[in-house]
C-alpha cells in the first residue's frame, strides 16, 4: 500500500516522549513492507533527523514550525504565533493544542502530495491532528473529491478528553477546577465533531475506544495498542544490590508525569525513606519543572535528577522497582511497557496499566492510592525474589502481545479490507 502519514513531530530516536517515539516505530515498521511517506512539522534544531527515517524507507515532508527551541527574535515571532492561535482557540471552541497545529502551509503541502501522489492511506497522527480530514468531510480539495478511493485513518494515541475528565476529578483549587473544566469543554466539543471526519478511528486502549464511541455514535474504531521491540532494548541487567534504588522517566511537559513526580517526591518518597532511609529514586527526563527539582533536592541524596539521558540502559540496570503513580492521564503508557520489555518489575495504578493486557499480581503490581503505593513498594523492595519474578514474567507478557511486527501486521491487514471502492461520506 502507499501511505501518507501526518505527524505533528518529526519521528526521530531522541524526540523523548512515548508518541513521538511510537510513531518513530511505527514508520519504520511499515516502511519495511509499504510504501511510506511522512509529512511532518519539523522544529529548529531538527533538520538532521530526517536522516535516520529516510535512510529506513521513509520519505520525510517537512514542514519548519515554531517551537520552544526557537531564540532571539524568532522567539518573539513564536510568542506572536501562539497569541494569534490563542485567539482563534477562542474563536472556534476548539483546544489550543488543535489550533496550534492548523496551518495553512501544511495543508498545501498536503493537497500537493494527494493530488501528485495518491496515496491509499492517509494516516493521520494524534486527535490534534485531525482538523486535516476536514476537508474530506466538507468535500473540499482533493480530499473532497466523491470517487476518491482514499481511506482516512485518525490514530489518536489517547482520548483527549478523558485525561482532562481525569484532571477535573482531582483538581484541588477553584483555579485548577475552573481551568480543566473549560479545556474539558473545548476538547469533548471538538472530538464530538472530529471524530466523524476519518473513516476508521485508532484506540490505544479499550477504554478510550467506548469512551469516543459514546461521544460520536458512529463505528468504525479499532484498538490498535502501541508496541516495543525486545530485540532492540536490552534487558536490564539488575544485580539487586544496596542501595535499593527506584526508577521513574517521562516527559515533564505531559502534565500527568508531573503529577507522578510530584508525588513521589511529596508523599511517597518521605513514607519510604521513614522506613528504608536507604533507598534512592531516579527521576529521568527533560523538563521537570523547577519547583518539583527543588523539592526533589530536599530529599537530599534520596532523589537523583537526570534530565534527558542519551540512553537509559543504565539506569534500568540499576533499577530495582520502575514506579509509575499516574493517576491523571490517558492512552497506553510506553514507558510502562519499555520498563516490562527490558525486564523491570513494575508497580504502577490502574491508570498506569491501561491498554497493557497484564496478568494480575503475575506481571505487574497495581496501586490504589499514594498510601497504597508506598506499602507495595516497601513489600517489593524487601523481596528480590518476588522482583525476579515480575520482572521475567513482564517481560515474556510484553514480547509476545506487543512486538511492533505483530500490531502493525493486524492493523495493516485490517486496512487492506476497508480500501477497496470509494470511501463513505
Amino acid at each position: 500500500m502507499r501511505i501518507l502519514v501526518l505527524s505533528p513531530y518529526l519521528p526521530h530516536h531522541r524526540i523523548g516522549h512515548g508518541g513521538g517515539i511510537s510513531t518513530y516505530k511505527m514508520l519504520v515498521y511499515m516502511a519495511a513492507h509499504h510504501d511510506v511517506t511522512c509529512l511532518c512539522f519539523r522544529r529548529s534544531g531538527e533538520e538532521s533527523f530526517a536522516e535516520d527515517l529516510t535512510s529506513r524507507g521513509v520519505r520525510v515532508v517537512p514542514v519548519d514550525f515554531r517551537s520552544d527551541h526557537d531564540s532571539g527574535l524568532d522567539r518573539v515571532a513564536l510568542i506572536a504565533d501562539r497569541l494569534r492561535c490563542l485567539a482563534r482557540s477562542w474563536r472556534s471552541g476548539w483546544p489550543l493544542e488543535v489550533e496550534k497545529y492548523a496551518r495553512a502551509e501544511f495543508t498545501e503541502r498536503l493537497d500537493d502530495l494527494l493530488s501528485s501522489d495518491p496515496p491509499d492511506v492517509l494516516f493521520i497522527e494524534f486527535t490534534k491532528m485531525a482538523s486535516y480530514a476536514r476537508n474530506r468531510f466538507d468535500k473540499q480539495g482533493p480530499l473532497g473529491d466523491k470517487d476518491s478511493k482514499l481511506h482516512v485513518v485518525l490514530n489518536t494515541h489517547e482520548a483527549g478528553s478523558l485525561p482532562r475528565i481525569r484532571r477535573l476529578m482531582v483538581s484541588r483549587s477553584r483555579w485548577q477546577q475552573w481551568r480543566h473544566a473549560v479545556e474539558l469543554r473545548r476538547w469533548a466539543r471538538f472530538e464530538r465533531t472530529a471524530m466523524s471526519w476519518p473513516d476508521t478511528v485508532l484506540c490505544v486502549t479499550d477504554q478510550d475506544r467506548r469512551f469516543l464511541e459514546s461521544l460520536s455514535a458512529r463505528d468504525g474504531f479499532l484498538e490498535f495498542p502501541l508496541g516495543v521491540d525486545a530485540r532492540e532494548l536490552p534487558r536490564a541487567q539488575c544485580q539487586y544490590t544496596s542501595p535499593p534504588r527506584l526508577l521513574f522517566v517521562g516527559n515533564y511537559q505531559h502534565l500527568p508525569n508531573c503529577d507522578a513526580a510530584a508525588l513521589l517526591i511529596d508523599e511517597i518518597m518521605p513514607r519510604i525513606l521513614q522506613h528504608r532511609p536507604d533507598v534512592e529514586l531516579d527521576l529521568v527526563g527533560a523538563h521537570l519543572p523547577p519547583a518539583i527539582a527543588l523539592r526533589a533536592a530536599g530529599l537530599g541524596s534520596a532523589v537523583n535528577v537526570h534530565g534527558f539521558v542519551e540512553s537509559l540502559d543504565e539506569v534500568h540496570d540499576n533499577a530495582w522497582l520502575f514506579v509509575a503513580p499516574l493517576f491523571s492521564g490517558g492512552g497506553i503508557k510506553i514507558k510502562i511497557l519499555e520498563a516490562m520489555t527490558r525486564a523491570n518489575a513494575v508497580l504502577t495504578t490502574d491508570i498506569g496499566l491501561e491498554g497493557i493486557d497484564a496478568r494480575g499480581e503475575e506481571d505487574v503490581v497495581v496501586a490504589t492510592s499514594a498510601e497504597h503505593f508506598t506499602r507495595r513498594a516497601l513489600e517489593l523492595i524487601e523481596d528480590p525474589d518476588r522482583l525476579r519474578q515480575l520482572s521475567a514474567s513482564g517481560r515474556e507478557r510484553v514480547a509476545s502481545l506487543y512486538s511492533w511486527d505483530a500490531t502493525v501486521n493486524r492493523l495493516m491487514t485490517q486496512l487492506e479490507g476497508r480500501t477497496d471502492g470509494p470511501r463513505r461520506r
